[in-house]
């Protein structure tokens, strides 16, 4: 009799037969093949070695574009997740503009070294803009599996379609919304953040298992955890596929951290200050060899590593796109919530909020956006970042919170609710300068949102100064936690009122269109995470034309209640 393993009946068994973890591949010396055949019911299915993590590319310019990969025949050992590979290679790479590669463009050979963890990142320049190209890399007698990227376009560009994503908790599903994003003809993936999590096991999810079995501090444990995240192979197909432009949120590095201050000082990796930055290098580090992305962390910075993620990417004349990092340079987060004295999701009004010290973006980043904003001379202006910009009052969810007078309660001061002075600023500078057509990319929230930018959300009659669009996780759970949709959706409307729109319980991805006479934002949901295979449909769609406000143009729930 033949069995199918799913998910589900993996992990069942393992708790019935009292062995738990021990059947997962989380220790010392785990070769390949061992551990894909332990982790394979868990949907993990790696290349082959030395090239198991696939390859990836990223920040797409007219003329350039990253290449990465990252060599292994052992990811999941923690005392060398590189496995048996020599302490440097020379891997070689191979740019061609047809899939057999047979028309080479640029090719060469750069260094892998352990000390970076065999990680390859090349940066291919003097290309053609708006092309499809295919690449390749080589190295002790294999080859990479081919992937495919493009580079940028230039004036005039009449299209761009962006797939953007955010929040893939690995222990919460499959990543369906990859299998179905490789379907969609996109130009660029955005990543938005919560690209991973760094929780030990039972801390968050429990239906399938991302090594280490232990919260994630070291360099080679944040290593693994990648490792077991580009194990997925929708995610690592959709990284062959397509160019990607990320930014991290919390997750990559510690739940709801701010700048130099951790979520807490009682987990080891957060216990002393020197101990938090040597845990915050650790995850800029394994970020930066696992994606597709430019600069390096410096380890040189006194005391705080510094990594500089926030960069710009221009478009032709269609888009100018600044992606944000709204977690290095913060504040830490303000106010307490009344009923645990802890901070983040339902506070009441604190006068921290108002704090003009308070930042989300430090002063450098916030002058570099305001620059970007003004100077741009494209049709539209993008910010692609991570927590929600516009305020979010609530008559208090969860229901047990007590109500501080009605408006007076904010759902979450992790987001820009949290910094109201440099809120207004920005706010204050589209409307000041009169800079037009401007959308926000939101992550984080596990949830679909759709607002009015205005300079005063509490006047109902406020002009817009943009459009911000949030988008759902890939996995993480969202509002099925309180109730699902109803109880939030009416909460949320009656206190909103430049809330267009919300659902919060499906998952998968959005794409957003640009043309120089509008931009429409289509949300993608998956029929489930829990098989990994699902359907994907459309679940509604907005249209903002150009020097308009945004409206709804497929889909229901719309706020009765909202702005004109």
């Amino acid at each position: 009799m033949s069995t199918t393993w799913t998910r589900r009946s993996f992990m069942s068994a393992a708790a019935a037969a009292g062995v738990g973890g021990l059947m997962l591949p989380y220790g010392v010396g785990m070769l390949r093949d061992d551990a894909e055949a332990q982790m394979q019911p868990l949907g993990v299915r790696f290349d082959a070695a030395p090239f198991p993590l696939g390859v990836a590319s990223g920040d797409p310019t007219a003329d350039s574009v990253i290449l990465q990969t990252r060599l292994s025949d052992a990811p999941f050992d923690l005392d060398a997740p590189w496995g048996t590979v020599p302490e440097d290679v020379e891997v070689e790479w191979v740019v061609a503009e047809d899939a057999r590669l047979r028309r080479v463009v640029a090719r060469g050979t750069v260094g892998s070294s352990s000390a970076t963890g065999h990680a390859v990142h090349v940066d291919v320049t003097g290309l053609e803009p708006g092309r499809v190209y295919w690449y390749r890399f080589a190295a002790l007698g294999a080859t990479s599996r081919i992937g495919r990227t493009r580079t940028a376009g230039i004036a005039p560009l009449q299209q761009l379609r962006i797939a953007y994503l955010s929040c893939q908790s690995f222990p919460h599903g499959y990543f369906t919304a990859y299998q179905n994003l490789l379907q969609e003809d996109v130009d660029v993936v955005f990543h938005l953040g919560d690209y991973m999590y760094e929780y030990g096991e039972g801390g968050y999810g429990d239906l399938r298992s991302s090594p280490p079995v232990d919260q994630v501090f070291s360099l080679n444990s944040y290593r693994v955890r990648y490792a077991a995240y580009r194990g997925d192979p929708w995610l690592r197909a959709c990284h062959a596929r397509f160019p990607f432009i990320t930014t991290w949120d919390d997750h990559e590095i510690d739940n709801n951290w701010a700048g130099e201050t951790p979520e807490n000082t009682t987990d080891v990796g957060n216990a002393t200050p020197v101990a938090y930055a040597e845990r915050r290098f650790n995850a800029f580090q394994a970020y930066h060899e696992n994606l597709p992305i430019r600069p390096a962390p410096d380890r040189n910075a006194v005391n705080a590593p510094d990594y500089q993620i926030y960069r710009q990417f221009v478009f032709g004349d269609l888009l100018d796109l600044s992606v944000l990092d709204t977690r290095q340079y913060r504040t830490d987060q303000p106010c307490e919530n009344p009923l645990t004295g802890g901070e983040q999701f339902v506070v009441a009004r604190c006068a921290e909020q108002d704090d003009p010290d308070a930042t989300m973006l430090g002063a450098t980043q916030k002058d570099w956006l305001f620059g970007n904003l003004s100077t741009s001379t494209t049709a539209w202006r993008c910010i692609a970042q991570q927590v929600m910009v516009s305020q979010l009052r609530t008559l208090g969810l969860p229901a047990e919170v007590p109500d501080g007078g009605a408006g007076n309660l904010y759902f979450n001061i992790d987001q820009w609710d949290g910094y109201r002075v440099e809120r207004q600023a920005l706010l204050d500078h589209l409307a000041d300068n009169a800079i037009p057509d401007t959308v926000v990319l939101t992550g984080d929230i596990h949830s679909h949102w759709v607002f009015d930018l205005t300079r005063d959300f509490d006047d109902a009659g406020a002009p817009s100064v943009g459009t911000e669009f949030v988008g759902t996780s890939v996995t993480s759970p969202g509002f099925e936690q309180v109730g699902g949709n109803e109880p939030v959706r009416s909460d949320a409307y009656l206190h909103n009122r430049h809330l267009k729109w919300f659902e919060g319980t499906r998952k998968g991805y959005a794409i957003i269109e640009f043309t120089p006479d509008g931009v429409t934002n289509t949300y993608r949901v998956v029929d489930t995470v829990e098989e990994d295979r699902s359907g994907v449909s459309t679940l509604a769609a907005f249209h903002v034309p150009r020097g308009g406000t945004v409206e709804q143009v497929a889909g229901d729930s719309a706020n009765p209640l909202g702005t004109a």
